[in-house]
């Protein structure tokens, strides 16, 4: 390569950064707080949306992890926490959030938080229950499982 080439290429390179910056440099979001973040309830300053997660048995144990996202669906912030809360310091504005750990996720939930913050709750939700498996005998014959059973709410009368 030429020097000639290779200040091109730096050049090159150069641009890209640049460019990557601005792209990632227009919605200035407020720093976390890591002395909050996990705390059981947002008493601190600046906290604009708490949440609680939870499952069927109540308040969730620790572990899970917590995603805000812009209302396209970009993430902007992420907690995992050792308790079953997460508090963000965020703008006001409309963001979608949800939670998960392992296979249990929460549905994702729109929200307004307002300049004096909100507080919601997630409730994860159970793995679905994967469908049975058929059953192959001896004599490769396959013998499907019978369909689920209706729900008592859809059965008829």
């Amino acid at each position: 390569m030429t020097p000639c080439q290779f200040r091109n290429v730096l050049s090159l390179i150069g641009v890209i950064c640049v460019c990557a910056t601005a792209s990632f440099a227009q919605a200035p979001y407020p720093s976390q707080n890591v002395a909050t973040a996990c705390a059981p309830t947002a008493a601190s300053a600046g906290a604009g949306l708490h949440v609680e997660v939870q499952d069927e048995y109540g308040p969730y144990r620790s572990g899970e992890t917590v995603i805000v996202s812009d209302t396209k669906g970009l993430p902007l912030v992420t907690l995992q926490c050792d308790g079953p809360w997460a508090n963000f310091r965020l703008e006001p504005g409309r963001y979608r959030v949800f939670a998960f750990i392992g296979e249990q996720v929460s549905p994702e939930m729109a929200v307004d938080v307002p300049a004096s913050g909100t507080t919601i709750t997630l409730k994860l939700e159970p793995p679905p229950t994967p469908p049975a498996e058929p059953e192959v005998t001896a004599d490769d014959r396959i013998i499907l499982p019978p369909p689920p059973s209706e729900a008592a709410e859809n059965a008829s009368p």
